[in-house]
């Protein structure tokens, strides 16, 4: 999910686990039920409402191949 807060992006990643039937069927973020992927995003909308001088702001959902690019990024920057 593309997120931003007070330090600029922040970009989450959702990911589910290997070999769990529940979500064998996922592969991309469209496979994954829109009412939980509204309540993820709602979350990330409201967990730093009780820090007032704190702010977050959602910006969609991207796709398995963004977030393969996003997660590489973050993995070059931090070695």
């Amino acid at each position: 999910i593309y997120m931003t807060d007070g330090k600029g992006p922040d970009e989450k990643v959702l990911c589910v686990p290997l070999g769990d039937p529940s979500f064998e069927r996922v592969r991309d973020i469209h496979d994954v039920n829109a009412e939980l992927r509204d309540e993820i995003e709602h979350f990330f909308q409201r967990y730093k409402d009780l820090e007032p001088s704190k702010r977050t702001e959602t910006r969609g959902w991207g796709n398995r191949s963004e977030a393969t690019k996003i997660v590489a990024a973050s993995r070059a920057r931090a070695s």
